[in-house]
This record gives structure tokens, sequence and C-alpha cells, in this order.
């Protein structure tokens, strides 16, 4: 009936569902594996063809996936369904294999950089210890720096990874799109060789944007050298930017980001343009053209997760023999038209900081905290080591007041307690102690949780040093 009480039902939904209640007091949501969907079709007198499908259960208990077909006359509402389950499980099945697939093509691209970039630094570490027994300093120095080159590679690998994953940690301040692309046409410039010529066009009235600039510019410069290595004869390369309006008729274009004002960035080429076959698959991770030591095919899914993380998307236009335009589209923020502050010179000097501060090491890699406090140490720090957040919090409550360490130097992953409730109890209690976090993957934001600042792994050690010293130095003095 139109209320949804059970009237008959024939022998297949017998053996499906078992006999209708005589007494008729059998309700159709009684059979649904989610009560409140039987009451959410309401049919009129008169309507037919209604479909849908619903998860329901079965008479020994298994769930039944139906694709019901419903009409109604009068007070009857009569429904014909077709059990759907082993589709359901097939495509379940297929989606499976799809991402097994992502993910082996994935961790087999992730491997075979890693292997290369590890056999590079195993193996010039080790031609540098056997040039440095057999007194070969200058020529050991060199395989060190070849070994390092490769370190820094791999971390520039990871940071790609993070950013296709959305995971990166990123610094975002709010700047002039104009000053960062004028900074950036010299880079971009001496990426090209002489085929190549260069154009940018950005005018002063850009909307300024919150977003993490040294990481735009990457991403922007990673447009440039892709829309040089596709262009096989000479051409021109444009840096474009303007304002952009998103509006409401404009969310039917596929992409999450909602209406508002976004600044566009566009890197057009005069290329051969991206085949379709091609073109749907440049964003995939590890997929590239190029040839086998020529790229990661990371650089475009870093890109892409980079803009997303930061709000915004990404767009293509292309077409073979007209070139190509990528597009970065980032939103402009609500406090976007407030004064801007302008940009600070930075100083070759390193700021002026105590000599005699004590520094709370919270790391749980009992290699790396090692690491970290020879390198605190012998730039004239005294160091307080703890092996996770608890540990660190309780030397601070034991610690007298003028024994209490100057600075918080904690890694953000650690068991018992991790860097963020560290921060945050340490802020809590003493919010006059400054706190420096450390991290190779927060795992999420950390916009809430309480520091000075953030330096991600691997760092180099004179970083580390001059981070330390510019926070010890802004920190108000006792």
């Amino acid at each position: 009936t139109a209320e949804g009480m059970l009237v008959a039902g024939n022998p297949a939904w017998e053996k499906a569902f078992g006999p209708v209640p005589a007494d008729g007091k059998g309700h159709i949501r009684d059979y649904f594996a989610q009560a409140d969907e039987a009451d959410v079709v309401q049919l009129a007198s008169g309507q037919t063809d209604v479909q849908l499908e619903r998860e329901m259960r079965g008479r020994d208990g298994q769930p039944i996936y139906a694709s019901w077909s419903l009409a109604r006359e009068g007070e009857l509402i009569f429904g014909i369904a077709r059990d759907i389950t082993r589709t359901r499980a097939a495509e379940a099945q297929l989606a499976q294999v799809q991402r097994m697939e992502s993910i082996g093509q994935l961790t087999g691209g992730i491997a075979h950089d890693f292997n290369n970039l590890l056999t590079i630094i195993s193996g010039n570490l080790d031609i540098a210890q056997k040039r440095i027994a057999s007194g070969q300093v200058e020529r050991a120095e060199m395989a060190i720096a070849n070994a390092r080159d490769g370190a820094s590679r791999a971390a520039n690998l990871t940071q790609r990874l993070l950013a296709y994953a959305r995971r990166q940690s990123l610094t975002p301040t709010l700047i002039k799109p104009a000053e960062l692309i004028r900074d950036l046409e010299p880079l971009a410039a001496q990426a090209l060789d002489e085929r190549h010529e260069l154009v940018v066009e950005c005018p002063d009235s850009l909307w300024p944007i919150t977003v993490d600039a040294s990481q735009l510019e990457n991403a922007l410069l990673n447009l440039v050298v892709n829309a040089r290595d596709a262009m096989e004869q000479p051409g021109t390369i444009t840096i474009h930017a303007s304002n952009a309006l998103r509006s409401e008729d404009d969310m039917a274009d596929g992409h999450d980001a909602a209406p508002g004002r976004y600044v566009r960035f566009c890197v057009h080429d005069t290329g051969s343009g991206i085949p379709p076959d091609i073109a749907a698959h440049i964003f995939e991770p590890f997929f590239t053209t190029k040839e086998i030591g020529k790229g990661t095919g990371l650089g475009l899914s870093q890109v892409q997760g980079f803009v997303a993380q930061s709000g915004g998307f990404v767009t293509v236009e292309t077409a073979p023999g007209e070139g190509t335009t990528l597009s970065l589209w980032l939103p402009v923020t609500a406090d976007a038209f407030d004064d801007l502050p302008g940009r600070e010179g930075t100083s070759d000097g390193e700021p002026m900081c105590r000599t005699d501060c004590t520094i709370l090491l919270a790391e749980d890699n009992a290699a790396l905290r090692a690491h970290v406090s020879d390198v605190l140490q012998e730039a004239g720090f005294t160091v307080i080591e703890a092996e996770d957040g608890q540990a660190a919090l309780e030397l601070m409550r034991a610690a007298a007041d003028q024994e209490r360490p100057d600075l918080l130097l904690s890694d953000i992953t650690m068991p018992r307690m991790d860097g963020k409730a560290l921060a945050a109890e340490v802020h809590h209690a003493w919010p006059e102690i400054p706190i420096v976090l450390m991290t190779g993957y927060a795992g999420g934001a950390i916009d809430s949780c309480p520091h000075n600042l953030l330096i991600t792994k691997p760092f180099a050690p004179d970083d580390l040093v001059a981070l330390v010293r510019r926070t010890l130095a802004a920190a108000p003095q006792a």
C-alpha cells in the first residue's frame, strides 16, 4: 500500500525475503538495511517508472542489493526488483583492483627512484671513506658532495610525494603576486636556452593572495621547465597572471572550488600540444613521457597537490598543434585587501642571542636525537634530551624556574605524547618559552598548534642552528 504495508509478494520475493506476513502487519521498512530509506521516495497516484536502488536484508540475514522499478495505482504501489548484489560485488572488486594497481605504480616508482638515490649516497660515502683512509682528502670531499646532492634529491622527492598527497607542511603568507612573478622571471629565464623566448605578462592590479610563496614559485618553475621540455622546435613560453571571478554557474566544470575571487597563474607554450590520451594522465604520479632518467613523473602531480591543498585547482587547455596552457587558480582570502606587510630584506649575518642558552630536545629516534644534540652542542648550546613528549614534559615540570630550558625543540610524531600535545602543554604552562617543531610528515595541519617556527626534515645542520638562534633572539629576554 501507499503507507508501505505489504499486501502480496510473488515466489521470487518469498524466496529472497520469506512469506508476506498473513496478519497484514508487515512493513517494507522491515526489509531494508537502513529503515529510514523506506520513506525517502513518495509516489503520487498514477506515477510510474520510478527507479531506485536499495540495500535490503534477505531471509537469511545476508545483504541483497535491489534495483527497484515502482509504479502507483490508487492506494497500491507495485514494485519489480532486480537483484544486483553480484554486480555490486564485481564493481567493488574492480575498484579494489584499480586501487592496488595505483598503489603498485606509486610504490614501484618510489622504490625505483629511492634505490637509485640510495645507491648514489651509499656508494659515494664508501668512496669517501676509502679516499680518506688513503689520504686523498680533496677527492673524498668530492664524493661527500655527491652523497649530499643525492640526499638533497631524495628529500625533494619526499616533498613531491607529500605535495601529491596534499600532506606537505605549508607556510602561507599574504603576498602580492606581481612581486612574486617579477622575482621569479630571472630564474625562469635561466631555465630556458637560446631556442626559447620568455614573455611575462603580469599587471600590478593583481589581487593579493595567501599562499606558500616558495611552493608557488616551485610550481610555476616546474611548469616552465615542462613547457621547455615539451617544445622540440623554437618557440615562446608565456607566464601570465590575471584576476578571475568564479560564479555559481562555473561550478559545473567538475572542480570543487568555491565561487569567489581567484588569481589565475598561466604558463603557455607554443609547442605541439598534448594528445587527448596523454592529457588524461598527466597528473598521475610517476606518469611521464620523458626518457628514463630525465624525470620522476611527479612534477605535475606535485603542482596539483600543492594547489589543491591551498584551496585552488588546476586546469589544462591543449590541442595537438596549438600549444598548451596550464593554469593554477588560487583563491583570494577575505583579508587580502587589508594592508600588506612590506617585504623585509634579509641580512647575511645571523641574529644575536645569548650563548648560554639551554635547549630541551624531544625526539624519539635515538640516532637522530644524538645527531641534533651534537649539532646544537657544537654551536655552543646546552642540550637536555628527552625520548618523547611525555619525558620532555616531566623534565619541564621537575625543573626549577631558573633551570627550565630557554627553548623547546620537538619532533611532531612521537609515542606516548606527540609534539603537538607537548607544545600545547608547554605553551599553556610556560608561554614565555619559544617552541620550534621538526617534521618529516606532520600528518595534518598544525595551524592550531602553538609554535614559533617549523623546520622540515631533512635539514642542514647550519639551517637548524640559524633557525634556533633566530628564534632565541626574537624571544623576550627574562
